[in-house]
């Protein structure tokens, strides 16, 4: 095969796709420009309800579009591709030809015209057939590039041809008739104005409340006609509501005929007569509310609007300046009987849903109304409000003291009952009832810190042995000591260390609000000032603020549980389902980040061999592991998000804490009091200090401080407190703007 014709076939084929790509843009804009053409036509139609003239203009403006569209970009395109071979576009798209496809074509229409081929055009094919081979065609027009705008065109056909056959009822009819309308003549819905109420009779002096809506057609407006007995006809614009038109006329004294129009579309007339009857001079209104509520029953003389909670009879009486033949209470379009007693009439209605009413009465077989709409409005029956007005916050005190909580309540009908609820330690929720009598109370109890008992494990007397004494215990007989095992807990007063959480509760007929929750940590009353056991040591390391940190942030986590748990019982915060995981999930990845924090603090503790310089270093070890025991179940409920089970754990490692922290503060004060020597208990006494205070620091990291004790480098866990802590701080945000 020569290289002219492989050449040929490869322009050919470079051609062939050309083509293609003409035409589904062209399909595409065509069948795009289809779709919104028609789909404004019918938006325009249906408020012109369709008219002859709207929709023939629609016609010819459609057919002037797509026949620009098929002029300009198929026919054009095409032609110019054929008479032009293409060459100028497989040069744009393929520059790497430089013009040897144009010097191609001219030559060959040249010896076309002549004899013969020119002696160069074999050479200049062999030469592009050359950079043909590296130029493959379906990388300058990829495929694509042309189905992409086939796609385009199918979709729009597919939504033109839905809307056609199942789209909305006036968009299905109006697309029908636009395309087919010219050749069918049952291509649009029924159209017509409905109207109410119609024919009827109304009292003379009285109000006639009109409501048309378009049926078939949505117009912009419509347009109520009035001729009054004797008159002429006159008009009027109807407000528009929801869909729906609506016009009051005020104080018909005359028979009156009307009707209603829009868009054209006109509905039939109707006839309102004006009659003399009975006019209601007064609406009485007698509330009995429910039991629940215990409220008094309520009278509103002159009544009107009924504004009440769910459950409420309403006695309704109404007195005419004339007898009443018979009456009815007109209840959001249901009809009550009335009983009637010459110029008064009676009937009850009981407050189930917002809505109107109204009293009638019949003539000649047609409801008249008597009275205007009244609303009726069903009030919300709220949860209690209830908060703890003293302390109003967390608390400390002794374990003889007596602390006074003061409650405020207050509920929109009735507090059925109020309750304090406390815990010692995480323990068992203890319940003692408030006094709550109406829709406010102010009330007392008092928390007798010396009657409360908290079970504790029995106190290990003995120090921890160093590492010397067991490597060396068999060559020397000495006894090891060991910690007591299974030893039942024993229940005493409360100690420096423990805490009573507590809580107020308000309950209504059916919903319960809490307060926040509240702590009294309880304190030495008289701080213990005993040297150590070597009586010496001077300086001090730890200061003052840092040994209530890892307390504290046990504390923000229980609060946070404590609130997650309000907002899911009051639905106060809206929140759904992964919003709370996710919540439940920071609060565990919080708890397990402090967990691991005062394990370091007490195995690093134990490292250093100060459990055995002093028996109170070996109880704050002690009541740092429990704590960290604690933490570990509580993580594993907020994972998953069972709050209320996590809060007692919570609650214990708290108290392990600040036990923790109540011995600290004695061993500072032995150390502080030591007086200058060089006892071990005094250097263990420092030691422990300073090493509290490098892992509870929030401000400086390790390397930033003088004292003696070295640390190794932090772990992943303690550079990850501070993150933590920022976490804990954004979720009491979320927390706060959400109550």
């Amino acid at each position: 095969m020569s290289a002219r014709t492989q050449l040929e076939a490869y322009l050919g084929e470079f051609r062939k796709r050309l083509k293609s790509l003409i035409v589904a843009r062209g399909a595409a804009v065509l069948a795009v420009t289809a779709l919104v053409l028609t789909l404004a036509a019918v938006f325009i139609g249906t408020r012109q309800a369709f008219s002859d003239s709207v929709m023939i203009s629609a016609r010819v403006v459609i057919l002037l579009a797509l026949a620009g569209v098929v002029v300009g970009l198929l026919v054009f395109p095409l032609r110019k591709l054929k008479r032009t071979e293409g060459v100028a576009d497989i040069e744009r798209r393929a520059p790497d030809f430089d013009g040897r496809l144009e010097t191609y074509r001219e030559l060959t229409q040249r010896s076309d015209d002549e004899s013969g081929p020119s002696v160069f055009l074999g050479l200049l094919a062999e030469d592009a057939l050359r950079l043909a081979r590296r130029i493959p065609v379906a990388l300058k027009v990829r495929n694509w590039e042309i189905s992409t705008p086939a796609v385009a065109a199918g979709l729009a056909v597919l939504a033109l041809a839905w809307f056609a056959a199942f789209g909305p009822d006036n968009w299905r009819y109006g697309v029908r008739h636009l395309w087919a309308g010219w050749a069918l003549s049952d291509t649009l819905p029924p159209q017509r104005v409905a109207v109410s109420p119609g024919d009827g009779a109304v009292r003379r002096g009285g109000d006639l409340f009109v409501e048309a809506q378009a049926e078939g057609f949505d117009p912009v407006e419509a347009t109520v006609f009035a001729q009054f007995e004797g008159g002429e006809w006159e008009s009027a614009v109807m407000d528009e509501t929801g869909g729906e038109f609506e016009f009051r006329f005020f104080g018909i004294r005359q028979p009156l005929r009307y009707y209603v129009e829009a868009a054209g579309v006109r509905s039939a007339e109707y006839d309102i007569d004006v009659v003399d009857l009975p006019r209601v001079s007064n609406v009485r209104l007698t509330y009995h509310y429910p039991q629940w509520t215990r409220q008094e029953t309520r009278t509103e003389d002159p009544g009107g609007d009924i504004e009440a909670v769910e459950g409420t009879e309403v006695e309704v009486e109404i007195t005419t300046d004339q007898p009443l033949g018979d009456a009815a209470l007109i209840v959001n379009g249901a009809s009550v009987t009335m009983t009637t007693d010459g110029t008064t009439a009676t009937a009850v209605l009981t407050v189930e849903e917002e809505g109107e009413y109204h009293i009638a009465t019949s003539f000649n077989a047609a409801p008249v109304q008597l009275t205007d709409n009244y609303f009726i409005d069903v009030q919300a029956d709220n949860r209690p409000v209830v908060k703890v007005i003293k302390p109003g916050r967390d608390w400390r005190a002794s374990n003889i003291e007596e602390v006074l909580v003061r409650v405020e309540a207050t509920d929109d009908f009735n507090l059925d009952r109020l309750e304090l609820n406390y815990a010692v330690n995480g323990g068992e929720w203890q319940v003692a009832s408030l006094e709550a009598d109406g829709d406010y109370s102010l009330t007392e109890e008092v928390l007798f810190l010396e009657e409360l008992t908290a079970e504790r494990a029995p106190v290990v007397s003995s120090a921890a042995p160093n590492l010397f004494d067991i490597i060396n215990a068999d060559d020397l007989d000495l006894e090891v000591p060991q910690e007591e095992e299974d030893q039942e807990p024993q229940a005493g007063t409360l100690a420096p260390g423990d805490v009573v959480s507590y809580y107020v509760e308000a309950f209504d007929r059916d919903a319960s609000s809490r307060t926040d929750l509240f702590f009294i940590e309880v304190q030495p009353f008289d701080r213990s000032f005993s040297q150590s056991m070597a009586g010496g040591g001077g300086g001090g390391g730890g200061g003052g603020g840092e040994q209530n940190e890892i307390s504290q942030r046990q504390k923000e986590i229980l609060v946070a549980t404590w609130n997650l748990i309000r907002e899911q019982d009051e639905q106060t915060g809206f929140q759904d389902e992964q919003q709370i995981e996710d919540n439940g999930a920071l609060l565990a990845e919080l708890q397990r980040t402090l967990a691991e924090q005062a394990r370091t603090l007490a195995s690093r503790t134990r490292a250093r061999q100060l459990t055995s310089a002093d028996e109170k270093i070996q109880t704050f070890v002690q009541a740092l592991e429990s704590a960290a025991e604690a933490m570990d179940p509580a993580a594993e409920q907020l994972a998953e998000t069972e709050f209320d089970d996590a809060v007692p754990s919570e609650q214990a490692a708290l108290q392990h804490l600040l036990r923790a922290e109540s011995v600290f503060t004695d061993i500072q004060v032995a150390f502080n009091q030591g007086g200058g020597g060089g006892g071990g208990g005094g250097f263990a006494g420092r030691d422990l200090a300073e090493l509290f205070e490098l892992e509870m620091d929030l401000e400086k990291n390790q390397y930033e401080t003088e004292a003696p004790v070295a640390m190794n480098n932090q772990s992943p866990e303690e550079q990850g407190v501070d993150e933590a802590i920022q976490k804990l701080q954004e979720l009491a945000r979320r927390q706060e703007s959400l109550a």
